[in-house]
């Protein structure tokens, strides 16, 4: 494959990145690919993106497969991290990039509603880092970076659960961080800004999108592509000196202290 980003040499491990099938998570995968590194992309529906992205990642010399599975799921996430294991090896990086988000006010969203975002945007970081952290504490090495979002730290009138469950994502990356961090495991994260996504689309499209990037210092929302190269850079062991941190790509749209 062509030469991946300065910094970003992951040749010889192998990545988990769930949601790999579109946005941040497919462009993660592909670029994983091309730092050297065999990459599993967890999906839950999208098979045909999810072919689309390994068929991606083998035409350019790369190595990688797509693994279906409910991550909402406790039984099955320790499935598909089995067979990632099975068939690409010991999962030394995973990027939880899978989320899905809720547009309703506050008073709208019954339990229903928030039991579907917690369990999906929460509670399915919690499953693959428990799946994934035994073997890497065993080997004594390893990388976690879970993607969380800017409305984690701003919050969000008419997306309350998803705010919530990045912020708790948030915390959960500090505790992992101080719990297995003796045991060379780095965990971190990644907070996008509205990113050119399909997610963020319909912002994007919108009125208050559009009044909102003349207020963004970089007049432009980011694109899948520098969140990504946050990604990488905290998989690889340039990030060595990372524990804990949130690393905000946003051009400005969020500026924290």
């Amino acid at each position: 494959m062509t030469q991946p980003p300065a910094g970003a040499d992951l040749s010889g491990r192998v990545v988990l990145v769930t949601g790999g099938a579109r946005g941040i998570g497919a462009s993660v995968a592909v670029e994983a690919a091309r730092a050297g590194a065999r990459v599993g992309i967890g999906y839950r529906t999208s098979r045909d993106a999810a072919e689309r992205v390994v068929a991606e990642i083998r035409e350019a010399g790369g190595v990688g497969d797509a693994f279906p599975g409910d991550l909402s799921e406790g039984a099955q996430v320790r499935e598909v991290v089995a067979e990632v294991e099975r068939r690409l090896g010991p999962i030394d990086g995973l990027v939880n990039s899978a989320a899905i988000m809720s547009n309703r006010e506050f008073l709208a969203t019954d339990e229903a509603e928030w039991e579907r975002v917690i369990r999906n945007d929460l509670y399915a970081v919690v499953f693959t880092c428990q799946a994934v952290l035994p073997g890497m504490i065993e080997r004594g090495r390893g990388a976690i970076v879970n993607v969380t979002s800017r409305l984690a730290a701003s919050g969000s009138a008419d997306a309350a659960p998803y705010a919530a469950a990045k912020a708790a994502v948030v915390s959960l990356t500090r505790s992992l961080a101080v719990a297995y961090g003796p045991r060379g495991v780095q965990v971190n994260a990644v907070s996008p800004g509205t990113t050119l996504t399909d997610m963020g689309r319909h912002v994007i499209e919108s009125p208050v999108g559009r009044d909102r990037m003349t207020r963004i210092p970089i007049r432009r929302f980011v694109e899948p592509s520098e969140v990504t190269a946050a990604v990488l850079f905290l998989l690889s062991d340039a990030a060595a000196g990372f524990a804990g941190q949130t690393l905000h790509v946003n051009g400005g749209e969020l500026m924290t202290g």
